[in-house]
């Protein structure tokens, strides 16, 4: 499997993430969302090199995206993300940064507010390319 493959199966073995989210934890989110949820993606993939040359080991920029419209549960989300990345010991001695956005429009007759957390990890993984 790929990377986001195997990220978003470790994700659903933490039990507190998925009682809040269920199975909705992956690259997309529907058009029509069942909130909460969660979106990752990741943003960049650093490959490490010695002297001899490439290794597998990478470094990814993972953004994941915890939906909700309302703030506390975004909250909730955001902090059972986070816990299920060390639990996982897949952060290594980076902790996520976190910060709570609320996603507005402009139209005359707006769609309900929707809430997003958002948690940046960086994580080590062996590159199977």
């Amino acid at each position: 499997m790929g990377f986001e493959a195997d990220y978003r199966t470790a994700l659903l073995t933490y039990a507190p993430l998925v009682a809040l989210v269920g199975q909705r934890v992956g690259l997309r989110i529907d058009q029509e969302p069942t909130y909460p949820c969660v979106r990752f993606q990741r943003i960049a993939t650093s490959r490490l090199y010695s002297m001899g040359g490439r290794n597998s080991l990478c470094v990814a920029r993972v953004q994941n995206d915890c939906w909700s419209p309302d703030s506390s549960q975004a909250q909730s989300v955001m902090d059972a993300l986070i816990r299920a990345i060390d639990v996982l010991a897949m952060a290594g001695s980076n902790h996520p940064n976190f910060i709570l956005n609320q996603w507005l429009t402009d139209e005359p007759q707006p769609e309900p507010v929707v809430y997003r957390g958002f948690v940046e990890a960086r994580i080590y993984f062996t590159d199977s390319a």
